[in-house]
Parts: C-alpha cells; sequence; structure tokens
C-alpha cells in the first residue's frame, strides 16, 4: 500500500494533484453517468442525437463529437468534484491538449500573441465555474448538465468553425483576472465556435505568459444555429 506521502503526490492522468479530500467528506453533484452506451458505442450527452431529427451530415458531425470525450478531462472532474476546499481545488490544472496551428494563427491575428508550442488547460476554478453556471442547476443554462461534454471541449477547440475575439461594449477586448499577461495586466479572452446539433461555445484566456498556456474560462451550448450567444460565459 502507498504511504499518505506517495498518495499526496500521485499524478492522475498528466494532471498533477493534491490529495482528494475524504470520500464522505466530497461534494455531491447530480448529473448523468459518464459511461459508454453498450448499444450504440457512443457517450451520453445532453445533445439531441435522434437521427431521424437531423440531416446525414449533421449525424455525422454529432458522432464525430460525441466520440470524441477526453478521459483524462473525465477523470479530473470527477477529481476536482472529489476536493472539498474550494480554495484548493481552484489550485489544480490539466494541460490536456497542444494549440493548433490554425488556433495559433487566429490568435495571432486578433490578440498578437503567438501562441504556437501552447497547450490548452483546464483548472479546478473553470470546472467550478462551467457547473455553476451550466450545470445540472445551472444558473444561465444546463447545457453542461452532462459531463461528458465539458469533456468534449478539446473537440471544438481542435475543430472550431470560427473564432473571435470577446469585446466589451465599447469595442475593447473583455479580459479576465484568472489569467495574466507578462506585464501584469489582465489576459484577453477569445471565443471558440462549433456548431454541433446546436452551437457549443469554448471561451479561453490568451496569455503570453512564460507558462505557455490557454486557460479555458467557460464552455457552454445552446439551441442557435447560427453561433449567436449574446455573450453568456
Amino acid at each position: 500500500g502507498q504511504t499518505v506521502q506517495q498518495q499526496a503526490a500521485q499524478t492522475v492522468q498528466g494532471a498533477t494533484l493534491p490529495t482528494a479530500q475524504p470520500a464522505n467528506q466530497a461534494r455531491q453533484v447530480t448529473t448523468l453517468p459518464m459511461r459508454e452506451e453498450a448499444s450504440s458505442g457512443l457517450y451520453t450527452t445532453s445533445i439531441d442525437t435522434d437521427p431521424s431529427a437531423h440531416t446525414p451530415e449533421e449525424n455525422a458531425r454529432i458522432q464525430e463529437y460525441t466520440r470524441s470525450t477526453d478521459s483524462k478531462i473525465v477523470s479530473f472532474i470527477n477529481r476536482v468534484l472529489g476536493l472539498k476546499n474550494r480554495n484548493f481545488r481552484n489550485k489544480v490544472n490539466l494541460e490536456f491538449a497542444p494549440v493548433s496551428d490554425r488556433a495559433a494563427s487566429d490568435i495571432l491575428s486578433m490578440t498578437g500573441v503567438d501562441a504556437s508550442g501552447f497547450t490548452h488547460e483546464l483548472t479546478g476554478r473553470a470546472v467550478d465555474h462551467i457547473i455553476e453556471r451550466h450545470g445540472p442547476e445551472g444558473e444561465a443554462d444546463t447545457s453542461m448538465r452532462d459531463f461528458n461534454d465539458i469533456a468534449r471541449i478539446g473537440y471544438v477547440l481542435e475543430h472550431y468553425d470560427y473564432l473571435e475575439p470577446i469585446r466589451n461594449s465599447d469595442g475593447s477586448p473583455k479580459t479576465t483576472q484568472s489569467y495574466r499577461m507578462a506585464d501584469n495586466s489582465q489576459a484577453p479572452m477569445v471565443k471558440f465556435v462549433k456548431k454541433i446539433d446546436g452551437t457549443y461555445y469554448a471561451v479561453e484566456a490568451v496569455t503570453d505568459s512564460k507558462a505557455h498556456r490557454l486557460g479555458v474560462i467557460s464552455a457552454y451550448m445552446n439551441d442557435q444555429k447560427n453561433g449567436s450567444d449574446g455573450q453568456v460565459f
């Protein structure tokens, strides 16, 4: 058996995390099961997967999306939800995918930041935000009530239809205090947009810090086919 020290240093599928709180202290969250459906080989999702309701092209895209669940992110979400102390949860992170050349080029043209060689990062803070805003009892909606949809964010970041900067009403870049630039100013945000059934939005902070990471801020979906979301984060 492992010692307490060994357990505290354990690495979970690429993410170095502190030891979880005792199981009886874990936060209880209602969600659909994270399992693969034996009949179809597809993971569960909150979107409409009825083939009769979609065109063959839409069905192919939906199938590709539902099969893109990242098991590393599933494990990370479960781990975050097992941590009772919020400050403790905020500190854990998972670097889950490289930034594509296409995304790096788009981000450079929009923000001036060269994200070549960067990775996408998901933090416990972002998981909390997504669940509180868009989870089973979300303040804004319940589009991420099935956490497998959160674990498909990598698909959207890789196969987005388009990428756009997020701006304030006066046209200036909208920034986040969750990430800082090298000069310690707040980092600007961009939005990856992908039509699945409705539209999936992945919001990330773009920073030029030496960590070389783009940080997930939020993820959510709506029924709009045209990509309009009214800037819901």
